[in-house]
C-alpha cells in the first residue's frame, strides 16, 4: 500500500490548522480560536515503544523555535500533540483509525485539527516515521548523512495546516548501507551518528533488519577445526577433488552434517536477534561470493546451482518455523545461484533478493525476477548504488548520482513486487546526495514525483545557488570524463554557486564548502589517473600522498568516503604501488599521509581559489554547433559503420519523403533496444523499442527497429543497447556518427569510417582508449595511435595535419574502445558523401 491523503477534503476545510505560536525564548503556547494554552506533548501508553519518537520530537522543535517542549505526565484530554501506538489512539477520527488498522507494522497517521495533533502508528518505529513526516511538514529535511546537510529551519511560529495523511511503505525493508563500513578511528563514530539520523528521517530500515549476505564463510570459520577435519563438507570439483578449506568456502551442499551446523547455528542466531528485538526474523543463508556448484551425485541430483543452494537453505528454513513461525531463510539470486531452480521447491518462509548486477543468464533482469517468483513466495532486489572500485566517488559515476536510475528502476520495483529492497553505496555524498535522496522517497512511495524531490534536494541545499547545482550534476550525469577542459566547467559551475548564494545563511554557504572540498578530491584523483597511465613508480607515490591525506582531512565532512578509497587504492592497491612501501597501509596509526589535523571553511575557500586559477579554460578544445550541412564529397557505397556498445547518437539530415519512415536493420539481439527521435530543439518525436525474447539471445542476427520522422529536415537519433550492435541506414540518407567528448559511443569495431577536417587545422587532438589507424586524403598508408601515445601533458594524441585541412580523412580502428575528437568535428559517416559538418567549420 503506498502513500495516501484520506479523501476527506471537504471535512478538512472546515477545519482550522493548529499552529503552534512560539515567541522565542518564551514558553510554546497553541494558538487555538484566538485564545492560547500550553502546548502539551503526550506518549501514549508511557513506554519505551514511543520514546525514540518523543525524542526525536522534542530535539527538533526545540531546535526550530528555542523553546523547551516537555511531555506531560497527565492522561490525554483531547488536546495538544498525541504520540500513540495505533490501539491507544482513541482520540482518531474514526476514519482515519479504521484506516491504520488496514496497515502493516510500519504503517502511520498523521491527523491535524483545530486543537489536536496526533502522530500514531502501528508500532514505535511507525510513530517514529510519523514524526518524521511532520518535522518534514515543518521544513526539515534530512538531505545526507551529515549535520550540515540536515535542514533545520528557525522558526518563531510553527503552522500545521489541517491534514490527515495514512501511509506504509510500498517496500517493506529499505537499506541502503555503507559497504567498506565507517573506518576504524574515532570518526566512524561521526558517520555513524549521521548516517543512523539520515536513515530515521528519510524513513529507511524496516520493523528490524533484513539479514542477507554471503554467510557461509562465517559458519565455516565459525566451526574451523571441524571443517578442516572433514574434507567432504566442501564443494566437489568436476574432476572429483574437493574445493580446499581456505578456498572460497564452496560446500557440499546435499551433505547433511552441513545442514545440521547451519541449523543450530541459524536457529541460535534468530532466537538471539528477537531477545534484541521482537521483530526480527531474518536470517541469511546466501552462499559466499564467488561460489561455485557442487559436482558431488547427490548435489548434482538437487538440479543446477541455484536448486543446490536453495535445498540447503530449505532445511534452515524449515528447522526456523519450528521455533519461530514468522523466521525466513534468504540468499541472494546471484553467482553460481543465479539462474532460476528447476527442480527444488521453496519452502514457504524463503527469501531471495536478485541481484543487479552480474546477470549473465538468458534471462533479463524483468524475467529473473518473474522466473523465481514462480518458485520462491518473497522476492527482493539487490543493487548497487556505490562500489568504489567501480566509481571511486567520482563525478556522475555510480547508479547512486543518476537520477534517471532511480525513476526508472524503483518504480519498477514496486510493480515487480519486491518484499525488500537492499542497495550497497558508499560515503560518497558529494555526487550521490540528489538521486539517493529521491530513491528514499520512491522507496517509500514508488508515486513520488522524482523530479520534484529532485529540485527540492538542490533548493533545499543550495538556495540561491540551486540553478548552478543543478547544472554540475547535469553535467556529470552527461560526461564525467576528468579532462581539464570538464574541471574547468565544474569549478565555474561552482563559482557562480557560491556568488548566486552569497546572501544565503551560513548553511548554504557550508554546504557549497563541502562541495569544493570534493572538486579538489577529483583534481588530485585525476593527478593519480594520469601517473598511474604514464607507469612511473614514483611519480605514483608522489601524487598518491596528497590524495590521501587530504581525503583523510574532509573523512568527517562525508563527501567522498575516505575509508574505503584509502583500502582500495592502498591495501588492495594499484599495480604500480607493489610491493606497498612500509607506513602505507590504511590501518597503520602513523601512516605517513594521515595528517591530524581537519581542514577548515577557511583553508578549503583558499584551496577552491586556487583550484579556480588552476583550471582555466582548455583553449585547444573547441566545441561545434548541431547546425549540420552537407558537404560536397564523393564517396562509394555506405557500409555500416562498425559494432557499437551502449548509447549511441547520430546526426540525421531527412531530405526526401521516402526517408520519413523506414525499418532500421541492425544486428545483435542480446538485451532489448531503444530508439528515439528528437528534434533539434531537444523535443522527443519517436521512440522504438525492440523486446528481445530469451531464445533469440546470444544469437547475431538482423532485426530491424522502426523510424519514423514527423516531416523532413534535421534530427538526433539516440540509441540505448546493453550489448553489440550494428546499424544500417537506407542508401541516400545522410547520417553522421556523433564522437565527441560528451557523446562517444563505445566502439567494439569498425572498418573505415570518415571526417572533416576543417581549413586551417594545424593539429588533430584525439581521444582513444584503443588503437585507431588515420589515413590522410588520396593515401592508403595507415597510421596507427595507441594510448602510449598520448602527449602525457595535454592527455590526448597530437596528429599533425599539414597540407590536408580541409580535406575529408579516413578513420578506422580493430579494437574496442572510446575514440573522439577535441578541437575538429566530431561527426563520422560510413562514406564520404553522407557527411555532415558544422555550418562554421565549412567557412
Amino acid at each position: 500500500m503506498h502513500s495516501i491523503k484520506l479523501s476527506l477534503s471537504r471535512i478538512l476545510t472546515a477545519l482550522i490548522g493548529i499552529t503552534l505560536f512560539i515567541t522565542v525564548p518564551a514558553q510554546a503556547v497553541l494558538l487555538s480560536n484566538g485564545d492560547t494554552a500550553t502546548v502539551q506533548i503526550y506518549a501514549q501508553p508511557d513506554t519505551n515503544a514511543v520514546s525514540e519518537a518523543l525524542q526525536v520530537l522534542q530535539t527538533y522543535l526545540g531546535q526550530m523555535t528555542g523553546a523547551e517542549f516537555s511531555c506531560a505526565t497527565t492522561p490525554y484530554a483531547g488536546k495538544g500533540i498525541l504520540l500513540a501506538v495505533g490501539s491507544d489512539a482513541a482520540a482518531l477520527p474514526p476514519a482515519t483509525a479504521e484506516a491504520l488498522k488496514t496497515m502493516g507494522g510500519e504503517g502511520y497517521v498523521v491527523f491535524a485539527d483545530r486543537d489536536k495533533l496526533i502522530l500514531a502508528g502501528n508500532s514505535g518505529r511507525a510513530v517514529r516515521h510519523a514524526t518524521y513526516e511532520l518535522l518534514g511538514q515543518l521544513g526539515c529535511r534530512w538531505l545526507v548523512p551529515s549535520e550540515r546537510w540536515t535542514i533545520v529551519p528557525k522558526r518563531s511560529k510553527l503552522k500545521v495546516e489541517p491534514l490527515q495523511i495514512a501511509t506504509e511503505p510500498d517496500i517493506a525493508n529499505r537499506s541502503i548501507w555503507y559497504a567498506y563500513g565507517m573506518g576504524v578511528d574515532d570518526s566512524r563514530y561521526v558517520l555513524a551518528r549521521d548516517y543512523n539520523r539520515w536513515v530515521e528521517g528519510n524513513r529507511l530500515g524496516g520493523l528490524a533488519p533484513y539479514k542477507c549476505g554471503h554467510t557461509y564463510p562465517h559458519t565455516v570459520e565459525g566451526h574451523k577445526d571441524l571443517f578442516q577435519a572433514h574434507p567432504e563438507y566442501f564443494a566437489m570439483k568436476e574432476d572429483g577433488t574437493r574445493i580446499p578449506y581456505g578456498k572460497y568456502h564452496s560446500l557440499c551442499y546435499s551433505n547433511p552434517d552441513v545442514a545440521s551446523i547451519f541449523i543450530e547455528e541459524k536457529v541460535a542466531e534468530l532466537r538471539a536477534s528477537k531477545a534484541a528485538n521482537p521483530y526480527a526474523y531474518t536470517v541469511s543463508m546466501d552462499p559466499n561470493d564467488g561460489s561455485v556448484a557442487c559436482c558431488c551425485e547427490s548435489c548434482k541430483a538437487l538440479g543446477n546451482g541455484s536448486d543446490q543452494a536453495l535445498y540447503l537453505l530449505n532445511q534452515v528454513a524449515k528447522a526456523l518455523r519450528k521455533e519461530f513461525p514468522d523466521g525466513v531463510a534468504t540468499m541472494y539470486v546471484y553467482a553460481s545461484h543465479r539462474l532460476p531452480p528447476l527442480k527444488v521447491k521453496s519452502e514457504p518462509n524463503a527469501s531471495v533478493q536478485v541481484a543487479m548486477g552480474f546477470n549473465r543468464t538468458k534471462y533479463s533482469l524483468d524475467e529473473l525476477v518473474a522466473e523465481w517468483r514462480k518458485n520462491v513466495p518473497s522476492v527482493g532486489i539487490r543493487d548497487y548504488f556505490g562500489v568504489m572500485a567501480w566509481d571511486w566517488g567520482l563525478p556522475g559515476r555510480g547508479k547512486a548520482s543518476s537520477i534517471n536510475y532511480m525513476k526508472t528502476w524503483l518504480p519498477k520495483f514496486k510493480r515487480w513486487n519486491a518484499a525488500s529492497f537492499n542497495a550497497e553505496c558508499n560515503v560518497n555524498w558529494a555526487s550521490f546526495g540528489p538521486a539517493t535522496y529521491v530513491a528514499t522517497k520512491l522507496l517509500w512511495d514508488a508515486s513520488t514525483d522524482a523530479d520534484a524531490a529532485y529540485a527540492e534536494f538542490f533548493v533545499s541545499a543550495f538556495g540561491a545557488g540551486a540553478a548552478d547545482m543543478k547544472a554540475l550534476h547535469a553535467l556529470w550525469a552527461t560526461n564525467s570524463r576528468l579532462s581539464v577542459q570538464n574541471m574547468h566547467e565544474w569549478f565555474a559551475l561552482l563559482e557562480n554557486a557560491f556568488k548566486a548564494a552569497r546572501n544565503d545563511g551560513p548553511g548554504v554557504q557550508q554546504r557549497l564548502i563541502d562541495m569544493a572540498a570534493y572538486l579538489h578530491y577529483v583534481r588530485l584523483y585525476h593527478d593519480w589517473e594520469c601517473a598511474v597511465a604514464g607507469g612511473d613508480r614514483d611519480e605514483a607515490y608522489t601524487v598518491l600522498k596528497p590524495l590521501l591525506e587530504f581525503t583523510w582531512r574532509i573523512r568527517e565532512r562525508q563527501m567522498v568516503h575516505s575509508y574505503a578509497l584509502q583500502r582500495r587504492l592502498v591495501n588492495a592497491g594499484a599495480k604500480i604501488l607493489r610491493p606497498l612501501e612500509a607506513g602505507w597501509r590504511f590501518n597503520e596509526k602513523d601512516a605517513v599521509w594521515k595528517n591530524p589535523e581537519s581542514l577548515t571553511d577557511t583553508e578549503l575557500l583558499e584551496i577552491f581559489k586556487a583550484d579556480l586559477a588552476s583550471t582555466p579554460p582548455d583553449k585547444r578544445i573547441r566545441t561545434f554547433s548541431t547546425n549540420l550541412k552537407k558537404l560536397d564529397a564523393e564517396g562509394g557505397t555506405p557500409a555500416p559503420v562498425g559494432v557499437l556498445r551502449g548509447r549511441s547518437r547520430w546526426h540525421v539530415l531527412v531530405e526526401r519523403d521516402e526517408h520519413l519512415a523506414f525499418p532500421l536493420k541492425m544486428t545483435g539481439v542480446r538485451y532489448p533496444y531503444i530508439l528515439t527521435i528528437h528534434d533539434t530543439n531537444g523535443k522527443q518525436v519517436w521512440e522504438s523499442k525492440h523486446t528481445v525474447s530469451a531464445d533469440e539471445r546470444y544469437e547475431q542476427k538482423l532485426f530491424e527497429l522502426d523510424v519514423k520522422f514527423p516531416k523532413t529536415g534535421q534530427y538526433i537519433i539516440t540509441i540505448q543497447a546493453g550489448e553489440d550492435y550494428r546499424p544500417m541506414f537506407p542508401e541516400g540518407l545522410r547520417v553522421v556518427l556523433e564522437a565527441s567528448d560528451a557523446h562517444h559511443p563505445l566502439f567494439r569495431m569498425y572498418g573505415n569510417a570518415y571526417f572533416y577536417v576543417p581549413k586551417g587545422t594545424k593539429r588533430i587532438l584525439m581521444k582513444t582508449e584503443g588503437r585507431v589507424a588515420l589515413i590522410r586524403p588520396g593515401e592508403t598508408l595507415r597510421t596507427d595511435y595507441e594510448v602510449k601515445d598520448e602527449d602525457p601533458k595535454l592527455q590526448c594524441t597530437v596528429i599533425p595535419v599539414e597540407d590536408d585541412a580541409g580535406e575529408v580523412w579516413t578513420l578506422s580502428s580493430q579494437t574496442a574502445g572510446n575514440a573522439y575528437f577535441l578541437n575538429i568535428p566530431p561527426y563520422i559517416a560510413s562514406s564520404p558523401d553522407r557527411l555532415l559538418v558544422p555550418a562554421e567549420a565549412m567557412k
